[in-house]
């Protein structure tokens, strides 16, 4: 059994069942390019693309409808259904739910809702630099998650802009919209929009 109280056991949960994966599994009507390559325990559900260049390492579940862009890694995790890993994108050790899209970034021990949109060169941060145990907020109080490395949990229908990242442990709420070159270090919470006001001068040379 493993519980699942705070939003960061959806991890534990995962990997639960991703031990429960025992060599490779391929859709028949799944495509996985000649020089992709499949390692360890893996499941790739139907009509999944595995384009060439990426590599998907075990345990690992990719969802019907997926596709895994050129050069993209996903390493012990579950990516789930009609999501788009794109090129050069890396998740590690992290939950993806059903129609996210991720496009030349790093998704790293997190776990994502929905329909999540997380945009090119956008990192979600996981280790202190004190490399103690990540904490977060929940009802106002810091917990520790018992985790040395835990990234975000990132709320159904959120979009994450271009080059944003999020500091361990935070939580982005859902439909929240953060803006591009944005640094969050706290909770987002719900439907709402996150940005950076910055002043561009130019002058003469």
């Amino acid at each position: 059994w493993n519980a699942l109280k705070f939003p960061w056991h959806t991890l534990d949960v995962m990997n639960y069942y991703l031990s429960k994966i025992s060599g490779k599994i391929v859709a028949e009507s799944a495509f996985v390019a000649p020089s992709a390559t499949l390692i360890g325990d893996v499941f790739i559900g139907e009509r999944a693309k595995v384009f060439p260049g990426a590599a998907i390492v075990g345990p690992a579940y990719i969802g019907a409808d997926t596709i895994v862009g050129n050069n993209a890694l996903v390493r012990q995790s579950m990516v789930l259904n009609h999501c788009n890993v794109g090129y050069t994108t890396e998740v590690a050790r992290s939950y993806v739910a059903d129609h996210c899209d991720m496009h030349a970034c790093r998704v790293l021990d997190s776990v994502f809702a929905p329909g999540v949109n997380f945009s090119a060169g956008c990192t979600t941060a996981n280790l202190r630099i004190d490399r103690k145990n990540v904490k977060s907020t929940v009802k106002g109080t810091r917990l520790d998650s018992g985790r040395d490395k835990f990234g975000a949990i990132v709320g159904q229908g959120a979009f994450l802009g271009v080059d944003v990242m999020t500091m361990p442990g935070v939580k982005i709420g859902e439909a929240v919209e953060v803006g591009p070159g944005t640094h969050v270090h706290e909770d987002v919470l719900d439907r709402r929009r996150v940005y950076v006001k910055q002043e561009i001068i130019i002058v003469e040379r």
